[in-house]
């Protein structure tokens, strides 16, 4: 358990990161994103029980930091989208 708290954020932190270097704008929201969906991974994991089986009750704020996360993900993908589809033109 411990271990997917620590890789699966690290790994896809690191991927959000190097996109984010590459150029500003798409790349940084959809990184930004990107992360934003790995912390909200984990604090669902840490706030479900580990040891015993428990109903799912998460609060607000982690239910509304996918929402943010997803949609800025969604956002960075179709600013890419676009911008590689006006390159191709």
């Amino acid at each position: 358990m411990a271990f997917i708290l620590i890789a699966v954020p690290a790994s896809f932190g690191l991927v959000g990161l190097l996109a984010w270097s590459q150029r500003g704008g798409p790349e940084a929201v959809c990184s930004v994103g990107l992360i934003g969906l790995m912390m909200c991974a984990c604090f669902d994991v840490a706030d479900n029980c580990s040891v015993v089986a428990c109903p799912e009750n998460d609060p607000l704020m982690l239910s509304v930091g996918w929402v943010v996360s997803a949609a800025l993900a969604a956002a960075g993908v179709l600013a890419l989208a676009h911008r590689l589809g006006r390159q191709r033109r």
